[in-house]
């Protein structure tokens, strides 16, 4: 799992919600610098196999908060790592999408795997999805297990209260933050999208103040 993108909650009652029919989470992220950005988001700790994790309040107490929904779970047949280090092959009628990031267990071969998340790099639909690990290298192996789906709140709001000029948005999809800004071309005349940052997080991002809002529907 990256470690690129952490969160601090507010402290009560400020940061948690639990008095309506759903759940506000309110804190601030932090970019570590010198971390590398990843296109398509970077992914906090918020949810990992359908529960978030111990979010640490301003005061480092524990903020808990219960299984919020059941991700998608997929069962794994095989495994196949062509590279120590480089990449490892899932084999599973349940393909994610590359993009999101998939929590791993039970794997009895591949035992390496089990507890880690890892982004999903490129998927072959109905059979098999690769992700970075460092899996001894190995041919196609039986296997069991499953993985499950990072799925990250129903909605968030994410936005810099410096000022800073770079804009943050919750990519729904894949559960991770993106970074974006004006492209080094861009002038007045022109009318161009805003454009991911590049590997390197910029040193206005990882020195900004940036606040969010999550939320989720209670069970």
């Amino acid at each position: 799992m990256s470690t690129a993108l952490t969160q601090t909650v507010f402290n009560a009652p400020y940061g948690i919600d639990l008095s309506g029919s759903r759940i506000w989470l309110r804190g601030k992220f932090a970019f570590l610098q010198g971390a590398t950005y990843i296109a398509g988001g970077l992914l906090p700790n918020l949810a990992s196999g359908g529960v978030l994790a111990q979010l640490q309040d301003a005061s480092g107490q524990n903020v808990l908060i219960g299984q919020y929904t059941q991700p998608t779970v997929g069962v794994i047949t095989a495994v196949t790592s062509v590279s120590s280090g480089t990449t490892t092959t899932i084999y599973t009628v349940n393909t994610p999408a590359a993009g999101q990031y998939v929590t791993f267990s039970g794997l009895t071969t591949a035992t390496a795997l089990n507890g880690q998340t890892l982004l999903v790099l490129t998927v072959n639909a109905g059979v098999s999805f690769t992700v970075a690990s460092s899996v001894a290298t190995q041919g196609e192996t039986a296997d069991t297990g499953q993985f499950a789906i990072v799925i990250g709140p129903d909605d968030m709001e994410i936005h810099s209260v410096a000022g800073s000029g770079y804009i943050y948005q919750y990519n729904k999809a894949n559960a991770t933050v993106q970074v974006f800004e004006v492209p080094a071309a861009a002038s007045l005349s022109a009318v161009e999208p805003l454009q991911e940052s590049g590997s390197s997080i910029p040193s206005g991002v990882y020195g900004d103040t940036v606040h969010f809002v999550a939320t989720w529907v209670r069970n």
